[in-house]
């Protein structure tokens, strides 16, 4: 009933030990590769997630908080301008009361 044989030879337990020996060899490679596709993997998404929140700001800062702080000065002269006119400092002070 006994497939395997009871002896084991000095020439079967090498052939054996150099499987192994290629089979962790393998093993030692593929674990090397995952590791770095994982540290790759989160260098990535750091990034990813940096310029995802770091764009909205650097767009404000550049593009939209120059072109409010303008608008906001035009503004204030339009403002000044409007009530330095006579007639319409008191059309002003009459639809303020």
């Amino acid at each position: 009933m006994k497939d395997i044989p009871d002896v084991v030879t000095n020439e079967q337990l090498k052939t054996l030990l150099e499987e192994n020996k290629r089979l962790l060899s393998e093993n030692n490679e593929m674990l090397h590769k995952l590791r770095r596709g994982a540290l790759w993997a989160t260098v990535f998404r750091v990034v990813w997630f940096a310029f995802i929140v770091g764009l909205p700001i650097a767009l404000y800062y550049m593009i939209l908080e120059p072109n409010l702080a303008t608008l906001e000065r035009a503004w204030g002269v339009i403002e000044s301008s409007v009530q330095d006119v006579s007639g319409w400092q008191r059309f002003f002070d009459q639809a303020g009361s």
